[in-house]
């Protein structure tokens, strides 16, 4: 049995728009390098979006092209850093559970939680 130890689900909501535009900023010299015409705007709103995966298909479509049986999932915090993202992390932490849920077996959630904010706890009575 091959396990994937770590694994990210990415949703636009999952991060400050900080987060993006710096991103992209990084990305635009390589991408140029490569002869993409790209912008900053450009990355954000039309490349970035192809990784989006907010129900995990993607995830699992892509652990059964590399022969990968389980993956265990968390959540990507960098809100103390670049600003918080739109949605809570506990809010997070549920999407990775109901990603889990939707694919029994495949996805182990793993949960994040970050002692220096208020209310960052994990899901309540949530049971993989």
């Amino acid at each position: 049995m091959i396990v994937d130890i770590h694994r990210h689900a990415l949703a636009e909501s999952y991060f400050h728009d900080n987060y993006w535009k710096g991103f992209a900023r990084m990305a635009l010299p390589i991408l140029k390098r490569m002869g993409v015409d790209a912008t900053v705007e450009m990355i954000i709103h039309d490349i970035v979006p192809v990784y989006f995966d907010p129900d995990g298909d993607k995830h699992i479509a892509a652990m059964d092209e590399a022969g990968i049986d389980k993956s265990v999932m968390l959540l990507f915090d960098l809100g103390l850093f670049i600003g918080e993202a739109r949605i809570s992390n506990e809010e997070q932490n549920k999407k990775v559970f109901d990603i889990a849920g939707r694919h029994p077996g495949r996805i182990i959630p793993f949960v994040t939680t970050d002692p220096r904010r208020p209310g960052d706890l994990p899901p309540e009575n949530e049971s993989m």
